[in-house]
């Protein structure tokens, strides 16, 4: 009887041994199959976050440097504007390549932004972003452009009769103040500009050529009042002046229409101009002034302005007439 006992006893004991043993083989092969999809994972992981940066590198390649043409139509400047562009940015707007997302790619996004209105989340697609980093950046570029406005923005220099540069109607903005309601009066609005710290400044001996919504002042003219000055009211009766104040407003109506059609460019050059914004009204404000340093920096460092040879459409010209 001890003998079978013993037997039982060892019997049991080696099935204890066996179960136990498969019971640890189940657990490694558990863990050895756990461990390789999470190390699948990983390099799957890995796989598209390489794939994310080469589509990211090849679509900025491809607006940046393929050639002018998509330049231009992108970002509304050619290959030398652009690495101009990004060159003044960083060493003297502050912008820096954190390693993240590059000088170009921070540049390119900004003004794509503007020549196209686009939104976030377009950007998010085209360029794998978050909305987040994106915002993120778009400020960083909005704020190294702000700083150049000494830069950017021009001093008034009046244009001798005898001038040969047939780029002289290429004109540049001087000064910009955004932000002011659509419904605030033109004289209040000049009126602020004027007295601010840094406000408007006009050239001793010179003067700025205003509408009918101004009075004359120092530094300000505007046309006689009750007399024929738009092009429509000419068509009425024949064209030659009549007296010293038609022809005083037909020659100021000359000069304005050069002055209107810049502001038609700088419209039709960056869409975000032309129909309400879906960002933040602050925001809005300094991307206008953002818009006239850049019109600028195009009209400086390119010899050719592709806006000067294109039509301007009715719609585009008359958008905003009235806002401040």
């Amino acid at each position: 009887m001890d003998e079978r006992d013993n037997h039982l006893f060892l019997l049991i004991k080696v099935w204890r041994i066996y179960v136990h043993t498969l019971v640890c083989f189940a657990a490694i092969q558990v863990y050895l199959f756990e461990y390789e999809r999470r190390r699948s994972e990983r390099r799957n992981l890995g796989n598209r976050t390489f794939s994310r940066l080469q589509i990211r590198s090849i679509e900025i390649q491809r607006i940046t440097r393929a050639s002018d043409t998509n330049c231009i139509w992108e970002l509304r400047m050619d290959r030398n504007a652009f690495v101009m562009s990004c060159e003044l940015l960083k060493t003297l707007g502050g912008l820096l390549d954190d390693g993240n997302v590059t000088i170009e790619e921070q540049v390119a996004t900004f003004v794509h932004i503007l020549a196209h209105h686009v939104k976030n989340r377009s950007i998010q697609v085209r360029f794998y972003r978050s909305g987040e980093t994106i915002s993120r950046y778009v400020h960083r570029v909005l704020l190294a452009l702000l700083r150049l406005e000494d830069l950017l923005f021009v001093k008034p220099t009046p244009i001798p009769d005898d001038c040969m540069d047939s780029r002289w109607r290429w004109f540049k903005f001087v000064y910009v103040l955004s932000g002011w309601e659509g419904s605030s009066t033109d004289s209040r609005v000049l009126r602020d500009a004027i007295n601010r710290q840094n406000g408007l400044k006009v050239p001793y001996g010179n003067y700025y050529l205003a509408n009918a919504g101004y009075t004359n002042g120092q530094g300000f003219l505007a046309p006689y009042r009750g007399t024929r000055y738009h092009l429509q009211e000419w068509e009425d009766f024949d064209r030659a002046p009549r007296n010293h104040e038609e022809y005083f407003n037909m020659k100021h109506l000359q000069a304005r229409n050069i002055i209107e059609r810049c502001f038609g460019l700088l419209k039709k050059r960056w869409v975000v101009l032309r129909s309400s914004s879906f960002y933040p009204i602050r925001f809005q404000g300094r991307m206008v002034i953002a818009c006239a340093l850049l019109h600028n920096f195009i009209r400086m460092y390119m010899d050719v302005d592709p806006e000067e040879y294109t039509p301007i459409t009715l719609e585009v010209a008359n958008w905003g007439r009235h806002t401040k």
